[in-house]
C-alpha cells in the first residue's frame, strides 16, 4: 500500500482531507479493509474530525453460495439458512443515545473472522447430528457489487476523506 497523495481542499461544503492510497501492489479488497479496519478508527480518533469516508476499493463480503440440490437433499428451506446465519453472526439493533444535542444510533455488530466459522454454523439439528452450512453449500470471500469508482489520473485508487 503506497500513500499516492494528499490534498487540502476547499469547497462549497467546507475544508476536507483527501488521502488516496494506490491499488498496484495490493487487492483492493484488502486496501479497503485496511482503510476500514485500521486507517478510518485511528482517523476518528483525532480531535475535530467528525467523520471518515471510503471512496474506492472493495468492501469485503462472505458469500455464501447454497446448492440447491444440497438444500432439498436436507429438506431445509434457504429463507432457514438466511435466518440461521443472520441470528448467529450476532448484529443486534442497540437503540440510540443522546448525548450532547447529538443522536447516535448504536448496534451490536458481530464480526466474523473467517469463512470457516461461517462454515460451521449449525443450520439445525437432527438426531445427534447437525447440519451445517458447509454442508448445503460453499462459502467464498467476494465484495459487494461495484456501482461506481473511484480514479485519480485514470487509475483505480482508495480515498479516505474526512472533513475538517
Amino acid at each position: 500500500m503506497r500513500l499516492r497523495s494528499s490534498a487540502r481542499c476547499r469547497r462549497g461544503w467546507g475544508r476536507y482531507f483527501i488521502i488516496s492510497f494506490s491499488e498496484k501492489t495490493v487487492d483492493a479488497t484488502d486496501l479497503r479493509t485496511v482503510q476500514d479496519w485500521i486507517i478510518k478508527p485511528q482517523l476518528q480518533s483525532v480531535p475535530g474530525v467528525a467523520e471518515v469516508n471510503s471512496w474506492g476499493g472493495f468492501q469485503k463480503q462472505y458469500h455464501i453460495i447454497v446448492d440447491p440440490n444440497r438444500l432439498s437433499q436436507y429438506k431445509l428451506a434457504l429463507s432457514t439458512v438466511v435466518d440461521v446465519v443472520r441470528n448467529s453472526i450476532g448484529n443486534v439493533p442497540g437503540g440510540q443515545m443522546i448525548r450532547g444535542g447529538e443522536q447516535t444510533v448504536v448496534s451490536g455488530i458481530g464480526a466474523v473472522g473467517s469463512r470457516e466459522q461461517i462454515e460451521d454454523i449449525v443450520l439445525e439439528t437432527r438426531g445427534d447430528v447437525p447440519i451445517r452450512v458447509r454442508d448445503i453449500g460453499e462459502v467464498v470471500i467476494g465484495h459487494e457489487i461495484r456501482r461506481g469508482a473511484a480514479t485519480f489520473q485514470g487509475a483505480a485508487r482508495l480515498f479516505s476523506v474526512w472533513p475538517l
